[in-house]
């Protein structure tokens, strides 16, 4: 009976990883060292594939076509505007990039061709009103920016 709970600590565990990161990357996981680790689920459920099927989570292929994306165009906005929604700084492709998420920043130039044509896409047309300045007062008209998309979201 413990061991059964055990799994499912672990399924629930891997369930919220990829709620939070968009990712069921092995090597993020470890890297985060997140309980219960990556060696307690492999030990738990034979391969970290395994683990994966167990959660109901797809897991990554690694013998897939570089040139066939994994995400389409729709997912990947949809996680932009959820990173966006959290942290309007998320809009600027360097703190995305620093933030270490999922889709990276060449996943979304490689969908949109630049970064700003995603934002667009979000309904951030935020290059085209001053943002290009690097005063603090962008920061200020990206958070209103980001708060006027979010309620077309919400629609």
């Amino acid at each position: 009976m413990q061991q059964e709970q055990t799994k499912v600590d672990m399924i629930n565990s891997l369930k919220e990883y990829y709620n939070a990161n968009n990712t069921v990357s092995s090597y993020l996981y470890a890297k985060k060292k997140l309980k219960p680790s990556y060696s307690q689920i492999v030990k738990t459920f034979g391969t970290w594939n395994s683990a994966l099927i167990a959660s109901g989570l797809q897991p990554m292929k690694k013998d897939r076509d570089p040139d066939t994306p994994r995400l389409t165009k729709e997912e990947i906005l949809q996680i932009l505007q959820k990173y966006i929604a959290k942290d309007f700084y998320m809009m600027f492709p360097t703190f995305y990039k620093e933030a270490n998420v999922h889709p990276t920043v060449d996943t979304v130039t490689y969908h949109f061709g630049n970064w700003k044509n995603a934002m667009v896409a979000i309904g951030i047309d935020a290059y085209n009103k001053g943002l290009q300045s690097k005063t603090e007062e962008r920061y200020y008209l990206a958070e209103d920016l980001v708060n006027e998309a979010k309620k077309k979201w919400n629609k």
